[in-house]
């Protein structure tokens, strides 16, 4: 993976951005549908927008995801989650694993600049990034996890800038709060699930000493559709300014995953 793969996912997001595109909602157990639709070469752009106080803070940015492929994880086939802004030639890989069933596991991240990977993060045991099936007042354990770097968190390994890695205790749970209709500048999405994700963190700093800090963040998810708006905390390192945001879907292509004979 180089830069001709971060060049191919930005061409294609720019090919796809203008069209809301659902593949046919695929079968999944028994008769419930697949909820994450995760069909290789599905994509989703977004609106971002930081505040502080509540208040804008800056112009708002675009970031799109793609899936592209699989890599094995951990002795675990993962298919792998591009995000990258446009133009840019920073992006991050999730490794996610859905089996259909009960869960997407996730089993870490990876960090390139300009193709040259800058840092990576794997979990062991997986992450339950999403758990089926979702119905309001679920609750379930995404992680729990010591010592692990603060990659993990999409922050620098080196919170405190010393020139040395950093650990941080990690803890995130996560709550089904309601089943909503949700209206956006794309239009209205009904039956979103909204998720409540807290993360509970305890960061080990070779310079700083120790931090406790919990972030609370908001996702709404459409079955078959994706993800359609985030709000809430934007995670922050310690004694770092305090910032919230607001994502909201401004395109999305769904395509139906394939299936072995």
């Amino acid at each position: 993976m180089g830069r001709y793969y971060y060049l191919a996912a930005a061409a294609f997001w720019l090919a796809s951005a203008c069209s809301n595109v659902d593949g046919p909602s695929p079968p999944g157990n028994g008769s419930d549908p697949l909820y994450y639709p995760n069909g290789d070469g599905s994509s989703w752009s977004y609106t971002y927008q930081r505040y502080f106080n509540n208040v804008p803070f800056g112009d708002p940015t675009e970031y799109a995801e793609t899936f592209d492929g699989s890599v094995v994880v951990g002795g675990r086939t993962a298919q792998r989650l591009a995000r990258f802004t446009p133009g840019l030639d920073e992006y991050q890989l999730f490794f996610l694993a859905d089996d259909e069933k009960n869960v997407v596991a996730q089993w870490g991240r990876e960090f390139y600049v300009g193709g040259r990977l800058t840092g990576a993060v794997y979990f062991d045991p997986a992450w339950n990034f999403l758990l089926y099936p979702l119905r309001v007042n679920r609750s379930w354990s995404e992680a729990k996890q010591l010592r692990l770097s603060p990659l993990g968190l999409g922050l620098p390994a080196d919170v405190d800038n010393d020139g040395r890695d950093d650990t941080v205790d990690v803890e995130i749970v996560c709550h089904v709060v309601t089943k909503e209709d949700l209206t956006i500048p794309l239009g209205t999405f009904e039956g979103c699930y909204k998720l409540r994700r807290t993360i509970y963190a305890t960061f080990h700093m070779t310079s700083g000493g120790e931090a406790e800090i919990t972030y609370v963040r908001y996702a709404w998810f459409k079955p078959n559709k994706g993800f359609v708006q985030y709000t809430g905390d934007e995670i922050y390192v310690p004694n770092g300014a305090r910032y919230t945001f607001l994502a909201q879907l401004k395109s999305y292509r769904v395509v139906e995953p394939s299936r072995a004979s």
